[in-house]
């Protein structure tokens, strides 16, 4: 998915994979535009969960070349990662799987703006408040 970014995105990626070496099973990249963060993030289950655990974060702040890593794998109630369509190319194999349910979120009030990074607990909670549940990549009425 590098190759497909943009040539400056892939350099601001670059430096941050410059800086810190290699970041091996990272399957997600998340370039964050206004703090000057890369984010690598380990996602195990990204393809086959509706709303899949962040397992490991990497984080490089490259304006103060600090870096952090995060290990979540252990957490009572982790991250849950959502709009997945929004982290895939147009090629990707899943990305009308991951489109219709991000609409179908959407069109429920389930996802709000400028929220990242949900809880497993507040995502199960906001989806037994309305009723719902997920079947596979879908969202259904709970039973």
């Amino acid at each position: 998915m590098r190759d497909q970014l943009e040539p400056l995105l892939r350099i601001y990626e670059g430096c941050a994979r410059a800086y810190i070496g290699s970041v091996d099973g990272m399957g997600l990249i998340k370039l964050h535009r206004f703090s000057g963060k890369v984010s690598y993030l380990a996602c195990p289950k990204f393809d086959s969960d509706p709303h899949p655990i962040t397992t490991e974060t990497t984080k490089v702040w490259l304006r103060t070349l600090r870096v952090g890593y995060y290990d979540t794998s252990s957490r009572i109630n982790p991250p849950l990662l959502d709009r997945k369509d929004e982290m895939v190319d147009a090629l990707y194999e899943s990305k009308a799987t991951f489109e219709r349910l991000t609409k179908q979120e959407q069109k429920r009030g389930l996802l709000r703006d400028g929220e990242d990074f949900l809880s497993q607990a507040a995502w199960q909670g906001r989806l037994a408040t309305m009723g719902l549940q997920h079947r596979g990549h879908r969202l259904v009425k709970a039973v």
